[in-house]
């Protein structure tokens, strides 16, 4: 028994190092590289994107909404700040993957009366774009699929300015 737990958990971390070509979709003026064996990205525009998890330890295939925006300072600064009802915890992006744009994240709860699911939220800038990353919205209660963090930084680390044409 404990020796088919062991094996089902090293396939779960072992999924990632045997997986396809990395695919890469735009967004703004950066692209997003990420494993199709781990993500599904779909959107109706290069500056909205929605991925789908599709990892084994993604129950339920929750969803990360990404957006890309000319830079507006006040929305920038108050992205990880609103609405004051989260209980916002700083997120470690861990190291900087080589050529990534570097993300601020954060995880919070969101206000609900009931324990709900925490809401993932990034941003960072490059130029004179922001890019925002977020796994619900904010008003009211969460009660969709989870993210697991460790995914949700995954797919931040493959954020990258666009190559120059």
């Amino acid at each position: 028994m404990i020796a088919r737990l062991l094996a089902a958990c090293a396939a779960v971390l072992l999924v990632p190092m045997v997986s396809a070509v990395a695919a890469t979709v735009p967004l703004g003026d950066a692209i997003v590289e990420f494993d199709p064996a781990l993500w599904s990205a779909s959107g109706s525009s290069a500056t909205d994107l929605i991925f789908t998890c599709l990892a084994p330890d993604c129950e339920g295939r929750p969803l990360v909404f990404a957006r890309s925006a000319p830079l507006d300072q006040k929305e920038f600064a108050a992205f990880l700040d609103s609405p004051p009802a989260y209980d916002s915890r700083p997120l470690d992006p861990g190291s900087n993957v080589a050529g990534a744009l570097s993300f601020e994240a954060a995880s919070g709860w969101s206000g609900c009366r009931a324990r709900d699911t925490p809401l993932l939220v990034a941003r960072a800038r490059s130029g004179d774009m922001a890019y925002y990353f977020v796994t619900g919205f904010a008003a009211g209660c969460h009660f969709g699929p989870e993210v697991p963090q460790d995914r949700f930084l995954g797919l931040l680390h493959g954020v990258k300015p666009a190559p120059a044409k």
